[in-house]
């Protein structure tokens, strides 16, 4: 997850709401569940004016988010925050030797795109 953040904006954001993402999502691996999902919440609340900014071409007339990159990285956090925490849990418990196949059927399950037995 921290990748996909790193992805869209850097690892030395210029911006408030990028230091933020970034700070959240590195405490992904060393949180629970509820108290994640409440900061992540708080943070799109305090910047959603922000996010949401729009800036229009004076030549064209076409509007595009200012912030696109860090819109992107919201609602991929969005997104995926069902499989966060089991791909931490993965990742902190050393279950690496779980064959690849298996740790996508997890996924699957957890996505609602397969059924459960």
């Amino acid at each position: 997850m921290e990748r996909i953040v790193i992805r869209e904006t850097t690892r030395n954001p210029q911006l408030e709401v990028g230091e933020v993402l970034l700070a959240l999502v590195r405490t992904l691996y060393n949180t629970n569940p509820p108290f994640f999902h409440a900061r992540l919440t708080q943070c799109i609340e305090k910047y959603r004016d922000f996010l949401n900014e729009k800036t229009i071409n004076p030549l064209t007339g076409e509007s595009y988010w200012t912030h696109r990159e860090l819109r992107k990285d919201t609602f991929s956090l969005m997104t995926f925050k069902k499989i966060c925490f089991p791909l931490s849990m993965i990742n902190r418990y050393r279950l690496n030797q779980i064959p690849l196949r298996d740790i996508s059927l997890i996924l699957m399950i957890l996505l609602g795109t397969q059924r459960t037995l």
